[in-house]
């Protein structure tokens, strides 16, 4: 249980650090989160429907989709950190890179150092060592980290945006409700003047939002 507890919080920390790059805002819902496992641990804990759960509840996505090889999604690119390498390197340098870029990433990234032999010299390099970039779709925001792969699906449909002004209509009531001195169990009724689009979403999940601010009704004025 504990190995299970530890890999749900590292998966959804790179996961809210994905979420982080992409500088979409925490209350919009996104639709998916790629995953490649480092093991066959953290692949059994997140099939588990729980523990899976409480990552996208964390995270505010819709699902997570377990994949078996990054190279599926993105063209993954190694090279040497030559300011971090190259003093050490030296004439192989350029060799180790050769190296890194034939290298399968998977087992490169799979955490821990990872060594490359050239000229029948082994050199040890650490993750710090090693650059790692992505190339793929726009909407994919991709990194690495333990030997954990993710890719998180940053492109919004026009049912993705309509959750997330319904969160966010939901997050200026309930500030309403607190400024009002209402008490957390009292009921309400709430009038809105908004415009088209806002309405829309509103009516799109008013079964959600009666829910959330204990309204016996929510109505456009």
């Amino acid at each position: 249980l504990e190995q299970a507890i530890d890999a749900v919080i590292r998966i959804k920390n790179l996961a809210l650090s994905l979420r982080t790059q992409s500088k979409v805002k925490t209350r919009q819902p996104l639709s998916t989160l790629y995953v490649r496992p480092r093991d066959a641990a953290d692949r059994k804990v997140l099939e588990n429907a729980e523990y899976a759960a409480q990552i996208l509840e964390e995270a505010n996505l819709k699902h997570v989709a377990l994949i078996e090889d990054e190279k599926s999604l993105v063209t993954v690119r190694l090279k040497p950190d030559t300011k971090k390498l190259g003093p050490r390197a030296g004439k192989f340098l350029k060799a180790i890179g050769a190296a890194l870029q034939q290298a399968d990433p998977a087992v490169v990234l799979k955490g821990g150092p990872y060594t490359v032999e050239v000229d029948g010299q082994a050199f040890e390099l650490a993750p710090e060592e090693i650059v790692v970039s992505y190339e793929g779709p726009a909407n994919l925001m991709c990194a690495s980290a333990e030997g954990t792969f993710m890719a998180l699906d940053t492109a919004l449909t026009p049912e993705l945006q309509q959750e997330g002004v319904a969160r966010d209509f939901n997050r200026l009531v309930q500030d309403l409700r607190k400024t009002s001195g209402l008490q957390i169990s009292d009921r309400i009724v709430v009038k809105y003047v908004v415009s088209e689009r806002i309405a829309e979403a509103i009516e799109a999940h008013a079964g959600y939002l009666r829910n959330e601010l204990l309204a016996e009704r929510i109505a456009r004025c």
